[in-house]
């Protein structure tokens, strides 16, 4: 699986050098130490796929005083790649590739600045307390969903609150257009992740079994339906048919965010959920190595579904030009 690369201010990793528990504690309700030594390991250990704007041109003797005086802002910007920009808006105001819409950004904007930057593009843009709650962003959970009415509908489920910052979705579930419960189901669970509004259109793929027959009216109703949920953003959606014995588990990937349901997606009725079930999600930027092979195994099926798609029409119906930026960024990337 390859890294999300990492876009950092200066003036961001300045602060959060400074921002040590044992010099400044952190007001948060969490061990302030252990927050701040997880984030500290996430920019630390991104720094292969890391990249720092705004530096001040620096002399050895000056990193060498700096490594004296704040050996924290020291170890955060050794071995960092160095660019030209000045500030994360320039980024994200500048051209905007797939490489660039599948990053997390790191900035000294404000919170509301933050806020506002990650619905325009569907990105993670973080400022210095944003990192620190490092519990909130970057953990994986796993949600029992028990049947009855606990849970109405997908909306009811406690999904992150950055789950509609996104620009691209891929959902894979070989069932989830095959009746309208089923369909039901995707558009809840859609109306959870999809942002109200974006500068850019938002991108679905489906991999699912379809008949050829049904999929172009399938197609236009799925589009028309979007548009009744999400009237001001721009969508192009793609299907692909895929085999029967192709995929057995139901996933769902978004550039922040991974979604595994135990027994699929199509669990709510209009009495609740008709079933129990776990889901699991995760930012998919590091992994442990069990969530890392549940990642690897979604990329390798839809790269592999998506080839035949691109060979034989009546496997893929969608507008011309295939792009799904996710897909992209998932095909143009290197493996670990």
């Amino acid at each position: 699986m390859s890294s999300k690369s990492l876009y950092c201010e200066y003036g961001f990793l300045e602060d959060f050098s400074k921002s040590c528990p044992e010099h400044n504690p952190i007001p948060i309700g969490q061990d302030p130490v252990e927050s701040w030594r997880k984030a500290f390991q996430f920019i630390y250990y991104s720094k292969s796929t890391s990249y720092i704007g705004g530096l001040p041109s620096l002399s050895e003797n000056d990193y060498l005083k700096m490594q004296k005086e704040n050996q924290l802002l020291w170890l955060l910007i050794k071995g960092v790649k160095t660019s030209k920009f000045k500030s994360i808006k320039e980024i994200l105001n500048s051209d905007f590739d797939d490489e660039k819409t599948n990053s997390v950004y790191l900035t000294t904007e404000t919170k509301r600045g933050c806020v506002e930057l990650s619905k325009q593009y569907g990105v993670l843009v973080l400022g210095k307390q944003d990192l620190l709650d490092f519990e909130n962003i970057f953990k994986e959970r796993t949600i029992s969903v028990p049947k009855g009415q606990k849970y109405k509908s997908w909306q009811d489920v406690e999904f992150p609150l950055y789950a509609n910052i996104s620009n691209a979705i891929i959902i894979q579930d070989n069932y989830i257009l095959s009746k309208e419960l089923n369909k039901d189901n995707l558009f809840s669970i859609l109306e959870v992740l999809l942002p109200e509004r974006s500068l850019m259109p938002f991108h679905i793929s489906i991999f699912t079994i379809i008949e050829s027959s049904k999929a172009k009216t399938e197609y236009e109703n799925l589009i028309n339906r979007l548009k009744e949920i999400r009237k001001d953003l721009p969508i192009k959606l793609t299907i692909y048919n895929v085999h029967k014995d192709e995929f057995h588990a139901r996933r769902i990937l978004t550039n922040t965010l991974f979604i595994k349901s135990e027994i699929g997606f199509d669990i709510f009725n209009k009495c609740g959920a008709r079933m129990e079930t776990d889901v699991l999600y995760f930012f998919p930027f590091f992994f442990s190595s069990e969530t890392n092979n549940l990642v690897e195994n979604l990329i390798d099926g839809i790269r592999r579904v998506e080839k035949r798609g691109l060979t034989y029409e009546f496997n893929y119906w969608g507008e011309k030009g295939r792009d799904n930026r996710l897909l992209s960024f998932l095909k143009s990337s290197t493996p670990r």
